[in-house]
């Protein structure tokens, strides 16, 4: 098995080894692990603790197992042992060869965060959200969630975490609140965010964008955002609306002859391999141009499957 642990206990006397002196004891930390899993799976966190303490007993170098550990603990409410195995993890890092099971970055400082939250100790809880934030944890609403109930009363933990009601604010600086949380959250999280377009740039397009909020429509803010989103040049990074658009009952196609009509909904079936040549009042060559403008891609073939979609809602 992938974790066993051979243990060879040697039993010496005065008048030396006996015949049978060596045992052997085999720890399958694998299956050990295994049973934790499944418990965890469950949510019979107090069985998934007993398998993997037994496990990091019998080998305390994998720090994915003492990472599954703490979020047992922590789920079951025993924080001071998960402070312990979160700290290991932290040490070690999330990582296992065989099978390979990482935990994604920041995940082991959130866990510290959340248990110091629930033993009461502010100061550290903030440290190792600061820390979890630092390491790229990918959502950042898990701070808002009860197990750091008190600490949200707390205005520089709420500033941190970006928990502000922006409810409250008028729709203007609602929109400019977003436009800051996208441009910081960007920055924080993604990969390699200046990749194809410098800060300076992408600093200046927000700062625009702040500046026309007022004139614009809600429609027109989410296409400016869009189009400085796209400037990250990530196909899976880009701006949603929150509600499912209405489409058309057709599906568009770009192909090097120009953008067609390849499926249609029962009604419309009779424009299957049509040529698209205006949308609305616009050229369609141009239309697809400006929805370039917007859409996010990794290479031109994303760009061509995914500029037509915007343009059937």
């Amino acid at each position: 098995m992938t974790y066993t642990l051979l243990v060879t206990i040697a039993l010496v006397s005065a008048e030396g080894p006996p015949a049978d002196s060596a045992k052997a004891e085999f720890v399958d930390v694998g299956a050990l692990v295994d049973r934790g899993e499944r418990s965890y799976l469950v949510q019979r966190y107090d069985r998934a603790i007993e398998a993997f303490e037994q496990a990091v007993a019998a080998n305390p170098t994998v720090g994915y197992v003492w990472w599954r550990l703490g979020t047992c603990a922590l789920m079951d409410g025993k924080y001071e042992k998960a402070i312990t195995a979160f700290t290991r993890a932290h040490a070690l890092g999330a990582y296992q060869w065989r099978p390979v099971r990482i935990a994604h970055r920041g995940e082991i400082a959130w866990g510290l965060a959340a248990a110091h939250a629930r033993c009461g100790d502010r100061d550290k809880a903030i440290r190792w959200t600061r820390t979890a934030l630092d390491e790229g944890l990918r959502e950042i609403g898990r701070f808002h969630g009860l197990r750091f109930k008190e600490l949200l009363e707390d205005e520089e933990f709420r500033r941190l975490v970006w928990a502000d009601n922006a409810k409250d604010l008028s729709r203007d600086e609602g929109f400019r609140h977003d436009l800051r949380f996208l441009m910081h959250e960007a920055k924080r999280i993604h990969y390699d965010p200046f990749r194809l377009t410098s800060e300076a740039e992408f600093d200046s397009l927000a700062a625009e964008l702040d500046a026309d909020i007022p004139k614009l429509t809600d429609d027109e803010i989410l296409v400016r955002m869009a189009a400085i989103v796209r400037r990250l040049g990530d196909g899976h990074t880009h701006v949603r609306r929150k509600a499912t658009p209405e489409r058309l009952g057709v599906h568009l196609h770009w192909f090097d002859e120009g953008m067609f009509i390849d499926a249609a909904i029962r009604e419309h079936a009779d424009l299957v391999g049509a040529k698209v040549l205006r949308i609305g009042d616009c050229p369609s060559d141009r239309a697809l141009e400006l929805a370039s403008d917007i859409t996010s891609r990794d290479n031109e073939m994303n760009l061509r499957a995914v500029a037509p979609r915007l343009l059937e809602s």
